[in-house]
């Protein structure tokens, strides 16, 4: 996945963009289940924001279910394809009721 070729804008917050940017990925299956994903400190090199907000919007990613974080302190997404379309549902559900 080529993560520094992501953009981010000042329309709103930097950390809910990188969540959105890694949700698509999985849910569009351009990351792969049990795919790692960067150390916090590789995305935010890749991305050019600070490895705070890297670790923001990991932290929401893993309240959400979609990705884990190992013992070495790598996060993955998560292993359970069949999880992938249910949390695609939740997520997509606040979108469609507030247009």
């Amino acid at each position: 996945m080529n993560y520094n070729e992501w953009a981010f804008h000042d329309v709103g917050p930097i950390y809910l963009q990188l969540i959105k940017k890694i949700e698509y990925a999985i849910l569009s299956q351009k990351l792969s289940s049990e795919e790692e994903l960067p150390s916090v400190r590789e995305m935010a090199k890749l991305v050019h924001i600070s490895s705070n907000t890297i670790m923001k919007a990991y932290m929401s990613l893993r309240k959400k279910g979609l990705i884990i974080s190992a013992k070495n302190g790598h996060c993955s997404v998560i292993a359970d394809e069949q999880y992938i379309p249910v949390s695609y549902t939740t997520l997509t559900l606040p979108t469609i009721n507030s247009v």
